[in-house]
């Protein structure tokens, strides 16, 4: 994956940096990237269930309104 400089933009194949990572830390920087990951399903999920509890309670309501009625 291309790296970005300071401002975030990509940067050109020449201007990339070689630097060595040490294994501790490449180990953090991955366990990283997928607990971020983990966190996106998470949210999404959660979205997912908020939807379905709220057409849950709209069924609900208009089944205890068509009853009232």
């Amino acid at each position: 994956m291309p790296e970005a400089n300071s401002n975030g933009m990509i940067l050109a194949k020449d201007e990339e940096n070689d630097a060595e990572v040490r294994r501790e830390d490449q180990d953090k920087i991955n366990e990283f990237g997928q607990l971020n990951a983990r966190l996106h399903e998470v949210k999404a999920e959660v979205v997912k269930l908020k939807v379905r509890l709220i057409m849950s309670l709209l069924l609900l309501c208009s089944s205890a309104s068509y009853i009232n009625h």
